[in-house]
């Protein structure tokens, strides 16, 4: 296997970037529409996706040997950048108003707990992949990796503001 191209470093770091500014949109919308304890809830949700992506991956290795490393990294990505705005724009639709805690509320709020996952999923799987394929440049994949991650939860916030 041969080092992984600029190209793939970049978006290594453009899928962490947009992962994290996706974290802390979701943590800033969760605490506004809710309480700010929720805000808590999106990085949970961001860890739990993240991390479900990964799994996916090591325990079906099946579905990325033999398989183009590049396809499957822009499959992915595609699919991380189609759900970003679609959950986004479902997320905002759900009613979130309540006076105390009933069967609808809770069904609602698992209903957003679920669509938010999914756009972290994408990204766990993405980066899971970029990591499993280039393991021997582990360094550079992750360099980007944080790079991108601190670019992204860095650049937001004056984002949220002009917004």
């Amino acid at each position: 296997m041969t080092a992984p191209p600029l190209r793939v470093l970049l978006g290594v770091g453009l899928i962490a970037a947009a992962t994290l500014a996706l974290q802390v949109l979701l943590t800033r919308v969760l605490s506004a529409v809710l309480f700010y304890h929720f805000g808590f809830l999106a990085i949970s949700l961001a860890l739990l996706g993240i991390g479900a992506g990964a799994l996916v991956i090591y325990v079906r290795p099946a579905l990325v040997e033999g398989r183009s490393v590049e396809r499957l990294l822009a499959f992915s990505s595609a699919a991380f950048a189609l759900l970003m705005p679609v959950v986004a724009a479902l997320l905002v639709r759900i009613d979130y108003t309540y006076t105390e805690v009933t069967a609808g509320f809770v069904a609602r709020l698992a209903l957003a707990c679920s669509l938010a996952v999914l756009p972290f999923l994408a990204a766990g799987v993405t980066l899971a992949v970029a990591i499993r394929s280039y393991t021997p440049w582990i360094g550079r994949v992750y360099a980007f990796d944080l790079a991108g991650a601190a670019l992204g939860a860095a650049g937001v916030v004056p984002l949220l503001w002009s917004v």
